[in-house]
């Protein structure tokens, strides 16, 4: 956006127009493309530590690659990336307490979100 022009008075066929400079908060999230956080996660105790459900931290849960992917009760194939499971996410050596998502971006910044500043 160029600033100046926001400073400037702008006219139009109606009259003179105003417009104000206001930028709302926008979350951003740095991403990394084929790497994986470091950070171990205590996804329920931090949930629940910002507030958060129990519902919540069960449908966190539900996303992390091991579930969807490498356990023996998966509902997704680790050898296909995509919809619906995003299983491109997930390694072989993934374990139960690893809480790696595999979701698409838009669906891992609300669960960003949800872990608040985690």
């Amino acid at each position: 956006y160029d600033v100046e022009a926001v400073e400037t008075a702008i006219t139009f066929q109606g009259g003179p127009m105003t417009i104000d400079r206001e930028c709302p908060h926008q979350p951003n999230y740095l991403t990394s493309s084929r790497k994986r956080c470091t950070a171990v996660l205590d996804v329920e105790a931090t949930v629940l530590g910002t507030g958060g459900t129990a519902e919540t931290v069960s449908t966190m849960l539900e996303h992390t690659c091991w579930r969807q992917c490498i356990s023996d009760h998966r509902v997704g194939d680790p050898t296909v990336a995509g919809p619906p499971h995003y299983c491109e996410g997930s390694l072989p050596g993934d374990q139960e307490d690893d809480h790696f998502f595999c979701l698409p971006r838009e669906q891992c910044e609300e669960a960003c979100d949800a872990l608040g500043s985690a």
